[in-house]
Formats: structure tokens, C-alpha cells, sequence
């Protein structure tokens, strides 16, 4: 499937607001997103097929040297294609880029699927947060994952000398 990522618009509100219920349940607030997309601390991303069809979304939260991947959601019609691992590439290289060092979730303890993919893209289980989800009810897994090319130790990579403040 042929698919382009982009940064939200105001405009994505109802598509985000229905694949957020499609696959989380609950409704979602306008307030709430306008203030993730213009937030400067937030990158929002949309993944849409190339006839503008919203098929994924994902955002992260930075609070450097950290990130946090606040939520992201595949539509089910195309689940198992690779988007959400093109998704969470791209979320995590955007963290990264922009000074993160490390990155964090949570997900729910019974979502085997986004478990594996968290996993398999080098995020270890860190904590649990008892009945942390409601509706139903349930843990989370908190997960981490630190990266080895770290913002604040890329200028002795590169062989500039070391700042210190």
C-alpha cells in the first residue's frame, strides 16, 4: 500500500477522532488534539494513503532528554501491512533527531500485537502500572528504549572536542 506521512492539521480532527474510536474506544476532544498538533513540545503524525485516506496517526511528547509515545493507532483494515512499523520508525527517528535520548510507552499488558512490534523494535518492558487503563480495566507495560547514538555524546562521535556547561 502506497502511503505518505505528514505532520496533523486541524482538518484531520474528525478522521483522527473516529480511528482513535475504531480501535481505542472513547471519544476524543477537539481542544485536546488542537493543542497536541500546535504544540511545540508534540510531533503529530498522520499516515494517509495516497488518495488522502487516513489509515494511521501517531504522536510523541518530548520533555528532553526524554520522549514519550503518547498514542498511536492502525486502522484494522490494514493492520499487518508494515505501517505501524513504518509509523513508529518515524516517530522514534523524529525523537531522536530532535534530542531525545531514550523513549518511552505504555500499552496495554493484553495488546500481544503491539507488545511484539514494541519489542521487536528494541523497547523492553520496565514496569507495570496497575490498572493504569479503564474500559476495560487493565495494566500497563511500561517500555523503554534508549538509543545508542545519543544527542549529547554526538559531537565525541564525530570527533569535535566535548562541551561542558
Amino acid at each position: 500500500m502506497n502511503t505518505r506521512l505528514r505532520l496533523a492539521t486541524a482538518q484531520d480532527f474528525q478522521a483522527v477522532a473516529a480511528l482513535r474510536k475504531n480501535t481505542m474506544g472513547g471519544d476524543y476532544w477537539p481542544q485536546t488534539f488542537l493543542n497536541e498538533i500546535s504544540n511545540a513540545h508534540h510531533v503529530f503524525l498522520i499516515m494517509e494513503t495516497v488518495s488522502s485516506e487516513l489509515v494511521a496517526y501517531g504522536w510523541i511528547e518530548l520533555t528532553l532528554p526524554e520522549a514519550s509515545l503518547i498514542e498511536m493507532a492502525v486502522s484494522p483494515k490494514v493492520q499487518r501491512q508494515g505501517l505501524g512499523q513504518a509509523l513508529l520508525h518515524e516517530l522514534v527517528a523524529r525523537a531522536c533527531s530532535l534530542g531525545a535520548e531514550k523513549i518511552f510507552l505504555e500499552v496495554r499488558a493484553s495488546n500481544a500485537s503491539a507488545l511484539a512490534l514494541y519489542q521487536k523494535n528494541g523497547f523492553q518492558v520496565i514496569s507495570t502500572r496497575k490498572r493504569y487503563y479503564s474500559e476495560p480495566e487493565e495494566d500497563a507495560l511500561v517500555m523503554e528504549k534508549t538509543f545508542l547514538f545519543k544527542p549529547s555524546n554526538l559531537a565525541r562521535r564525530i570527533g569535535e572536542p566535548e562541551k561542558t556547561v
